[in-house]
């Protein structure tokens, strides 16, 4: 049986506190909160260790015995509790709902490509169909924590909620959509409407109404366009018969630009003029405004307002005489005019300012075609539209504008880590807060940028200038175990802990940092297997110019080079390494440089690098070498390369042109054999040609005849235009001149009378 509504509505202040951020959900801060009970967390726990004991004691079974094992929890609590870094759920089997053949096909495909948006929508439409609020749950559940901007399906999985009878759950579900998404007023609107519902018949009900439409005006009411979240608020406040509340909201309202501030404004003014000021202003302004209209109306004070008694209504039980009355004060017609009019004067001035607001955005805001999520590509014009929108914005100036705009563009954006980068550094840089910053990199790379590394390198960048080393580690490190094979997330790893180093050592007052873990870490990335050659060749350049820079050591890092030579011996890069750390070293060692080179050129080399290196030798021995024995011995060396050279590459002219000509021989027979059929063919082809040339030759002739003709219809009309044009005008002629004729002879029988 479920509860009743007003048990469900007390319950609501202890279980749903109140969020004290309403720009981003609890429920994404650490990759999703666990909304159960501790108890039933425990409980949770108990059934997880009892099952992964059954697993290991049952690990030879079938795959369709293990598949229908009595697996029972649900995977909403799964869903909460265990999304790590790549999001990937621990999908254990199909849900024990017992409509498995109905959910097989889609869960399957679900399971094995849990980023496949199209099998989940598929699969939520499939358990829709259903009546069963257990496998409605296990679907809505994990699709929501990876897709928490999809508002269509909070909806839905609320209303599947309160259909069941779960009103507790059906609030419970209302709550995590508007903290998912706090500007969403197409939740909002749903859920107050719900909460109306439940708070109808319950103690206290009204209060508790007032309080979470302030939560949503505090969240939402600030979006451009928020306008129907206000207009429920005040038709709400206004069957409560509460016309100062009212009052108070449409001042909020007018300093808001909203898509419908001018309707707002005309509405405001049509507020006023159908309520006495009295009823609708503070005791403050209205002695203020009465001091002014006192002395521009010429009466008295006694005869500016009138009481009137109005008769309460009774249910006719009460005897003759008996009738209550209430006396209220009105003001007379010319007083209510000045008043209402300087009521309207006052916020004028507002309602201009924010219209002029209004004006400055309603470019962007009609340029935003999809301003829901979506996991398809975003149009390029719209993607660009968002980034001006926000630089115009952060321009202004205007903090809370600011952070509502960033929300609405990562709606839209939200599989775009740069927006996240973004919002993140400047919310960073313009209140120098760190949870704020950090709880937006965390929303970004445990929810929506699961696997882009660029995020994560941000997020790490941050977390290193605020002095968090070991966060900033932990992080790189867990998307190199979710994206293994990044060169650049170990290449910024590399940068941290060489920074961490040099930081400790100003720390603890050191001569010198602690280099070790940095270069055993280097040399781990270029001994590892998984690596392929040129990628260890890569690391092993990296290594030898730490050796020779910042360790001042360049005999290690050319003894590096030299060792990665052995593997990977054609590697150019390589060998310019290796001759770049000699020539680096400082006063320059002529023979350490001569010996770089000369251990390039034994190498088996392709004849093009080899030249290369040898022509950059003689460079080097022209300028630097103070012996020109060795210059003149190295010419003639290169010299001999380039001949050489020369020759390969006329050996190998000399053998394509041998190939091009046994080909061509070999297929001479062919087209001796084959002269007939091409000759057929070819006068095929010149009649075809022919034929489409006279086909060609005909339709321009019969455009040249339909241009022709309509060249003649257009002079025709045009001559009859002119002829209608001239009788016109005769007869417009014709019609004045007869006028002037009748006004000269009433002029003239004027006269004479």
């Amino acid at each position: 049986m479920p509860r009743s509504r007003s048990a469900s509505f007390d319950t609501y202040n202890d279980v749903y506190p109140e969020n004290d951020d309403p720009y981003y959900n609890d429920n994404l801060k650490g990759g999703g909160s666990d909304h159960r009970s501790p108890s039933s967390r425990s409980r949770s726990r108990d059934r997880s260790s009892s099952r992964s004991r059954s697993k290991s004691r049952g690990r030879h079974r079938s795959p369709s015995r293990s598949r229908s094992r009595d697996r029972r929890r649900s995977l909403s609590e799964k869903a909460v509790d265990q999304t790590s870094f790549t999001g990937m759920l621990d999908f254990t089997s199909i849900p024990s709902t017992g409509h498995h053949d109905l959910l097989r096909a889609s869960w399957d495909t679900v399971f094995y490509n849990k980023d496949n948006f199209d099998a989940w929508t598929d699969l939520l439409t499939k358990v829709e169909q259903l009546n069963d609020i257990n496998a409605a749950r296990d679907i809505f559940e994990p699709f929501l924590v990876r897709y928490p901007y999809c508002y269509g399906y909070w909806r839905k999985y609320a209303e599947f909620e309160r259909r069941s009878g779960n009103l507790e759950k059906a609030m419970s579900v209302w709550e995590r959509s508007v903290s998912a998404i706090p500007l969403c007023i197409d939740l909002w609107l749903p859920f107050l409407a719900f909460f109306r519902e439940l708070a109808l018949h319950a103690e206290g009900g009204l209060e508790k109404t007032r309080e979470i439409m302030e939560r949503a005006m505090m969240s939402a009411g600030m979006e451009y366009n928020s306008d129907r979240l206000w207009a429920d608020v005040i038709q709400f406040e206004l069957a409560q018969n509460n016309p100062r509340r009212v009052m108070v909201l449409y001042e909020r309202l007018l300093g808001i630009p909203t898509a419908l501030h001018v309707q707002q404004f005309e509405k405001f003014q049509l507020y006023v003029n159908s309520f006495e000021p009295n009823e609708i202003l503070d005791e403050e302004e209205y002695r203020d405004i009465f001091s002014k209209v006192k002395k521009a109306v010429d009466i008295g004070v006694e005869q500016m307002i009138v009481d009137e008694r109005i008769a309460l209504a009774t249910n006719g039980s009460g005897a003759p005489g008996d009738e209550q009355y209430i006396v209220k004060r009105r003001h007379v017609p010319e007083v209510l005019r000045v008043f209402r009019e300087e009521i309207i004067a006052r916020r004028r001035a507002l309602h201009l300012e924010t219209a002029g607001q209004v004006m400055k955005r309603a470019p962007f805001e009609e340029k935003i075609k999809r301003p829901y999520f979506h996991v398809k590509p975003l149009d390029p014009l719209e993607f660009e539209n968002w980034r001006q929108y926000l630089d115009m914005e952060i321009d202004a100036a205007k903090d809370s504008r600011v952070i509502v705009l960033f929300e609405r563009c990562l709606i839209a954006t939200a599989l775009y880590d740069e927006f996240w980068i973004k919002y993140a550094r400047w919310r960073w840089r313009r209140s120098g807060d760190e949870g704020a910053a950090r709880s937006v990199f965390q929303r970004a790379v445990t929810v929506h940028c699961r696997k882009k590394p660029v995020v994560h390198l941000a997020y790490s960048a941050f977390e290193e200038s605020v002095g968090n080393y070991d966060e900033a580690e932990r992080i790189l490190r867990q998307v190199a175990d979710a994206v293994p094979g990044l060169v650049m997330v170990d290449m910024r790893l590399r940068g941290l802990e060489r920074r961490r180093a040099n930081y400790l050592a100003k720390k603890r007052g050191l001569d010198a940092p602690d280099y070790s873990s940095f270069i055993q870490n280097y040399e781990k990335c270029v001994q590892d297997e998984k690596n392929t050659p040129r990628l260890k060749s890569y690391y092993s350049i990296k290594l030898a110019q730490v050796h020779s820079k910042l360790r001042n050591d360049p005999d290690l890092g050319m003894r590096v080079i030299k060792e990665a030579l052995r593997t990977d011996p054609g590697n150019n890069k390589l060998m310019l390494q290796l001759v770049d750390i000699a020539m680096d070293v400082k006063p320059i060692d002529e023979n350490k440089v001569i010996e770089a080179f000369d251990y390039c050129l034994q190498l088996k080399l392709p004849s093009t690098d080899k030249l290369e290196i040898s022509q950059r030798k003689m460079e080097f021995l022209e300028e630097f070498c103070s012996n020109i024995h060795l210059l003149q011995d190295h010419l003639d060396f290169h010299s001999d390369l380039v001949h050489k050279s020369d020759q390969r590459l006329a050996r190998k002219r000399l053998h394509l042109i041998e190939q091009s000509i046994s080909e061509r021989s070999r297929r001479d027979g062919d087209l001796k054999r084959s002269r007939t059929t091409i000759r057929t063919m070819n006068r095929a082809h010149h009649e075809r040609d022919r034929d489409r040339g006279r086909e060609k030759e005909r339709d321009r002739d019969r455009d040249r005849d339909r241009d022709r003709d309509r060249d003649r219809e257009r002079d025709r009309d045009r001559r009859d235009d002119r002829e209608r044009s001239r009788d016109r005008e005769k007869y417009h002629s014709s019609r004045r001149s007869h006028r002037d004729r009748e006004g000269r002879d009433r002029d003239r029988d004027r006269d004479r009378d």
